[in-house]
């Protein structure tokens, strides 16, 4: 038997163990459950809390540089304007104008191919686009490829059984992303909606928040390398 086997052979009866005695249940397990997720039982909800309670005693109570702080996940809006995470943390995202979907711009990979540009399209019934689209294809491709995806894309816009314009000559690129780049906001600086009205934002860095108490708790010795720790989540 291979070792992988065996391993795998090891860590089934260990999830069984654990399902039985009750330290872990899958999530909404008897809906099917959901892969990754995990639900404690009576067991396995006092070994977190253990786990828990000796980090935290290990990490606060047994140093004399460190004290524990648990703040809210929420703060108000005028630390991220202040900090610069409203106006210039943003992920630069990328919109693919015939599927719709958006992706990371740094998640799409770099290609290299022709181009060709089209100006618009005509259809039937009167029906027409002056959206420009570009379609890259790869090296070797023909243009009746790239103009195939360009009627797609006028499709799209309401253009019946549509012509394309434009396009004739194709464009040699390299290493360029065939998207649209479009800015939006980190997601973990984006704003919640809150009862009052006012914008407000899930805090990145937890360390943030100790800098913005009007009231700091007091520190322990060696106050020059004093460190804050909250606990997990």
């Amino acid at each position: 038997m291979s070792t992988d086997k065996k391993d795998t052979s090891s860590m089934e009866k260990l999830v069984s163990l654990c399902k039985r005695r009750g330290f872990i249940y899958q999530s909404s397990e008897i809906y099917g459950g959901i892969g990754g997720f995990w639900d404690y039982g009576p067991l396995g909800a006092e070994l977190k809390r253990n786990l828990r309670d000796t980090w935290w005693r290990a990490m606060t109570r047994e140093r004399e540089d460190v004290v524990g702080l648990d703040a809210t996940i929420i703060m108000h809006p005028q630390i991220w304007k202040a900090s610069g995470h409203v106006d210039t943390f943003t992920d630069p995202m990328a919109d693919c104008l015939l599927t719709k979907k958006r992706f990371r711009a740094d998640h799409v990979d770099l290609q290299s191919g022709m181009v060709y540009h089209f100006t618009g399209a005509t259809g039937e019934e009167g029906t027409k686009s002056d959206v420009p689209f570009a379609v890259l294809t790869p090296f070797g491709k023909p243009r009746e490829s790239a103009l195939k995806v360009a009627k797609l894309f006028y499709e799209s816009r309401g253009v019946k059984t549509p012509e394309p314009t434009g396009g004739e000559q194709g464009e040699k690129v390299e290493n360029t992303r065939a998207t649209t780049p479009r800015t939006v906001p980190n997601s973990r600086s984006r704003a919640r909606s809150t009862s009052c009205s006012r914008p407000t934002w899930a805090r990145p860095p937890r360390r943030r928040t100790w800098h913005t108490c009007a009231r700091r708790p007091p520190r322990r010795s060696s106050p020059s390398s004093a460190t804050w720790w909250t606990p997990p989540a």
